[in-house]
């Protein structure tokens, strides 16, 4: 998938933590982003993954406009995931929800997936 972002820019409060002009991420590289401490690494993926939908500017996934439809598509994993102290269930469950599926379809994809897990374990 290539990315591009025209005019990306984010603010807390007053203060202005991404200003980025220009940037595209090309499809099947790999991309790395470094910097320091604050400096919006954090944000600019948050942004990307449709956690954060505060900000201003223009970013496209494939030439199409981020929307609902592509932020259904995708996740973030973050260096260090961590599950919540819940059954494993609502782990899977979760990301369903929030993206507004109903109960019944959330509980059907959940128990699929588990299935789906368990099976691969089973055969080593």
């Amino acid at each position: 998938m290539e990315i591009t972002i025209f005019n990306l820019k984010k603010t807390y409060s007053e203060r202005e933590i991404l200003n980025i002009e220009d940037l595209k991420i090309e499809r099947g590289k790999i991309t790395g982003l470094i910097g320091p401490n604050g400096s919006g690494k954090t944000t600019l993926l948050n942004i990307l993954s449709g956690l954060d939908k505060d900000f201003s500017g223009i970013i496209r996934y494939d030439g199409k406009l981020l929307d609902g439809g592509i932020y259904k598509k995708m996740t973030l994993v973050s260096q260090k995931p961590y599950l919540f102290r819940r059954k494993v269930y609502e782990n899977i469950e979760y990301p369903l929800k929030v993206r507004g599926i109903n109960k019944d379809e959330r509980k059907r994809r959940s128990k699929e997936d588990n299935e789906k897990v368990w099976n691969r374990r089973a055969k080593g």
